[in-house]
């Protein structure tokens, strides 16, 4: 269960990231046509198991034929070229910190359709290998479905587990960056080729070994490794192996093994992502006017915050004038200087609207009581 600190953290580490970006969604990878996700979207087709590989093999002695050597110092190279991928990445530790014993993994699950720039993806650690003490952090999700991003907590105890962003102006992406793989193990480098044309995850791959010195995991010794990539397109489709040492990401005084594996799976083959239900069912009423030059809109269950260029007493006069022109009775409402209150009722629906001023400007908040 996700800890209320977490949650605050999270919640603010991400929207300081998303209020940071541009107007441009930035794409993980590539460009692929695909149907995007409804609200009330199905679960997706579940993705085929991951093709069972061998223990992490030695490297051989090269050949001729065998000294090839390859290197990818972006493990998400040649993604760009698909058109949808499901990728699962986990790892795991168990050592020690200070004489703390240390365990637990981390499953990084990233979801893509390129046309519509639909994407989603998870982080679900497990145990106290990334925090002191002995509790278990959470999970999290973020989602960028037809035009709107989302940050999902199932963990979450309360009703609010699901937040919307406009995607218009604010984009997950950075906070995807953090915890893509080649973020936590780093790249590849001098992969000794072993056999090419293996049938891996759905494609034909080559299989490379990687040793000492063959991975960016700083502090790391006592590498084995395997990687799998496409024979046309050299793309990494599968990578798995294990290292040992001291001061690895998780911390200076951290000791102990880590293991990992990458699959991709799905390829060219997702057709769409499905939005939690618990997202679908607190979305916004859509009757409610937005003023044109809304930005920075966010909803959380039934309530909604966004901010304007105009001023307070221009925005009270919009929400009467919209409102009441939809039938909405207005109840009391409460005006001083820079701040103003409204309420309106309809058909057992009340819509409490607090307007601040916030610079030459206002933030709005709408809290709906009964919408849908």
């Amino acid at each position: 269960m996700i800890t209320h600190r977490l949650q605050i953290a999270l919640i603010i580490a991400l929207a300081a990231a998303l209020t940071a970006c541009g107007s441009k969604p930035a794409a993980p990878a590539g460009d692929a046509p695909t149907a995007q996700a409804s609200a009330a979207a199905p679960e997706p087709t579940a993705a085929p198991e991951p093709t069972a590989a061998p223990e992490p093999t030695a490297a051989p002695e090269p050949t001729a034929a065998q000294a090839e050597e390859q290197s990818l110092s972006d493990l998400a190279q040649g993604l760009d070229q698909l058109k949808s991928y499901s990728l699962v990445f986990t790892i795991s530790f168990e050592g020690s910190e200070n004489g703390e014993t240390k365990q637990g993994a981390l499953e990084y699950t990233q979801d893509y359709l390129a046309e519509s720039g639909d994407l989603r993806f998870r982080v679900a650690p497990q145990g106290n290998w990334m925090q002191s003490g002995s509790a278990e952090a959470g999970g999290f999700e973020m989602l960028r479905i037809d035009g709107t991003s989302y940050m999902y907590t199932p963990d979450t105890s309360n009703d609010q587990q699901c937040i919307a962003f406009s995607s218009a102006e604010q984009d997950p992406g950075p906070m995807l960056d953090a915890f893509k793989p080649e973020a936590i193990i780093g790249g590849i480098e001098k992969a000794r080729l072993v056999n090419r044309g293996e049938q891996v995850n759905g494609v034909t791959a080559d299989h490379y070994t990687i040793a000492d010195g063959g991975i960016g995991l700083t502090g790391s010794s006592d590498v084995k490794g395997d990687a799998w990539i496409a024979s046309d397109g050299g793309y990494l489709v599968k990578y798995q192996g294990t290292a040992n040492g001291k001061g690895m990401f998780l911390g200076p005084d951290a000791e102990g093994t880590f293991t990992w594996e990458y699959n991709l799976t799905q390829i060219n083959q997702l057709s769409e992502i499905a939005l939690p239900q618990a997202c679908a069912d607190q979305q916004a009423a859509t009757d409610i006017p937005i003023p044109a030059d809304a930005t920075e809109q966010m909803t959380f269950g039934k309530m909604q915050t966004f901010k304007t260029s105009d001023a307070p007493s221009a925005v009270a006069s919009f929400y009467t004038k919209e409102l009441e022109a939809q039938g909405w009775t207005a109840g009391d409402g409460t005006s001083i200087e820079g701040m103003a209150m409204l309420e309106f009722t309809r058909d057992g629906r009340k819509l409490s609207i607090t307007i601040t001023q916030d610079g030459s400007g206002s933030t709005v908040m709408i809290n709906d009581e009964g919408g849908s």
